[in-house]
């Protein structure tokens, strides 16, 4: 049961949920950082790991828990997913890791003609085939039901609906036969050097991610992996719905661990990650997107990896309290990117309300933090607008970090601004209410006003929010677990768990730490014994 539900949180949460839910409003993510000793104060390497997954009860199989494992006198400390018996993002006492969601793309929906119960392949009309699944699920009464479950299977896939003479087909990597998932990342936590850790990678038996690696020895690591399907044509060929009608389109061998991007100890010092593709890991680029197969990822860096990447540009001396400060910039790229634009907006606007609002977005620093006045209009105006077609010049490999840039349409950009700057009025008063007085994070028993804010926006503390009875915006997702590490001769690290370490309903962990959430703090990660018998709350003896 243990192994089943490890399978569907890798299988079915994060990646055949994408294809079923491509138009939610937040995505799995995370940030990442892995610092080279030429750029810290110490000589040691630094490991950020800030991964993004809900915070919300009803998304419980994304929750993390925090746990420290003693194997046999190794120390192993992180987080792992709900129901997970091993630890997935860590470090021990010679290495670290932490994993973002990357831009593979191992499934697909085809599209299948049906006639008379067969569906069509190659010109034939073939069979499906009819498995039968027992499914048992316990009851609230503690008694076990038990559901009968046919299921249709074409060569391509699981049938998950059928309208009229056409069906979706669902195909995922390795639906029968998966490998090994824990034993790779139990092979990678108890790694104890760069090459017995790659060699735990090697095995590419995890569904999918990003890994983030740094050691004591001071190498710095970056690797694109998963379970990444041998496909015909480019990436982008593959973002929709797939004709189900010739079998040359159904994948059935994975590229190998030898075939995708990484990169160890690059020129800057330094390795980033925030859900883009592999080739933006460090500026200037060191992965060359044209040396891999174009089916294996896309080109890519949106306003957070850009965010990402200009926290680190051209950083020396950095310190594991530099890393933290970093981390908790709540800064916008995209107003930074937006800020001429708008000073050249004032050219051409001609109504009064439009240029008190342009005031207050020219008088506000950029910053998410739950005093900024200007946030909350700047919120409302981008999430009004097209952003898919908002600039004139679109993002460019060759300027990474300085595009999409120019808007398209200044015209629409001011006559939404000002609609947005009427409602504001109508509905809270003024144009410069305090971001905190909107946007709010509340676990059990204890609110704060929010810092941070939407990662498109450009924002590296990234938290999404949904809309409250009251009217206000609370965050249900995003900057859960925070791990800063340093590798020196002894691991240091500081870490929170934003929501708490706890699920179980009245516990008092329930959002005990918040309070440090609210002040951008850390608290110390307790390793060693004598640090955990002082701060021991409950010691149980399992036999």
């Amino acid at each position: 049961m243990v192994y089943a539900h490890i399978l569907r949180g890798v299988y079915y949460e994060f990646l055949a949920d994408k294809e079923f839910n491509k138009g939610q409003r937040w995505e799995k993510g995370s940030n990442a950082w892995a610092i080279a000793p030429k750029n810290t104060k110490n000589g040691n390497a630094l490991l950020l790991s800030n991964p993004h997954l809900p915070w919300s009860d009803n998304y419980a199989s994304y929750k993390f828990f925090e746990a420290h494992y003693n194997l046999n006198g190794e120390n192993i400390y992180g987080v792992t997913l709900i129901g997970f018996p091993i630890i997935s993002i860590a470090f021990n006492d010679h290495l670290g890791w932490t994993h973002t969601v990357n831009t593979l793309d191992n499934t697909d929906l085809y599209e299948l003609t049906l006639k008379d119960g067969k569906y069509l392949l190659d010109g034939e009309y073939l069979d499906f085939k009819i498995e039968t699944k027992i499914i048992k699920s316990k009851q609230e009464d503690g008694t076990i039901k038990t559901d009968t479950l046919l299921r249709k299977v074409s060569k391509h896939g699981v049938v998950i609906s059928e309208k009229g003479n056409k069906a979706l087909a669902l195909r995922f990597p390795y639906m029968e036969n998966p490998p090994h998932i824990l034993q790779q990342w139990y092979d990678m936590g108890k790694a104890t050097n760069f090459n017995e850790f790659e060699t735990a990678l090697k095995q590419n038996a995890i569904g999918l991610f990003n890994v983030i690696y740094a050691d004591k020895t001071g190498n710095i690591f970056y690797s694109f992996l998963g379970n990444i399907p041998d496909k015909k044509g480019e990436w982008k060929d593959w973002s929709n719905t797939v004709s189900g009608d010739k079998s040359d389109l159904i994948w059935d061998s994975y590229h190998p661990y030898s075939a995708l991007p990484k990169l160890l100890n690059p020129k800057s010092g330094w390795l980033q990650n925030a859900n883009e593709g592999p080739y933006t890991s460090t500026i200037p680029q060191e992965i060359d997107y044209e040396a891999y197969d174009k089916d294996i990822s896309i080109n890519n860096m949106g306003f957070r990896p850009q965010q990402s990447a200009s926290l680190l540009l051209n950083k020396k001396e950095l310190t594991l309290e530099d890393i933290i400060n970093l981390k908790h910039s709540t800064k916008s790229s995209l107003y930074e990117r937006l800020k001429d634009d708008f000073e050249a907006l004032r050219l051409i606007n001609k109504d009064s309300l439009t240029t008190v609002a342009l005031d207050v977005l020219k008088n506000w620093n950029g910053e998410f933090n739950a005093d900024s006045k200007g946030a909350v209009l700047f919120v409302n105006l981008i999430f009004s607008l097209d952003n898919q077609n908002l600039f004139k010049e679109p993002w460019s490999a060759k300027k990474p970090l300085t595009t999409p840039d120019g808007l398209k349409s200044p015209a629409t950009v001011l006559a939404t601004l000002k609609g947005v700057a009427q409602g504001m009025l109508k509905k809270l008063g003024t144009l410069e209410i305090p971001y905190g007085a909107v946007f709010r994070i509340k676990v059990g028993e204890h609110e704060i006003p929010a810092n941070g804010s939407f990662g498109n926006l450009g924002v590296f503390r990234t938290l999404a929010f949904s809309k409250g009875k009251d009217g206000k915006y609370y965050a249900f997702h995003g900057d859960g677990y925070v791990c800063a590490a340093e590798f020196g001769d002894e691991i240091k690290a500081k870490v929170i768990l934003g929501y708490g370490n706890a699920s179980q309903p009245g516990n008092k962990h329930i959002g005990d730490q918040l309070e440090l959430f609210a002040k951008k703090e850390l608290r110390d990660a307790w390793i060693k014994k004598k640090d955990i018998e002082a701060n021991l709350e409950e010691r149980e003896i399992i036999k």
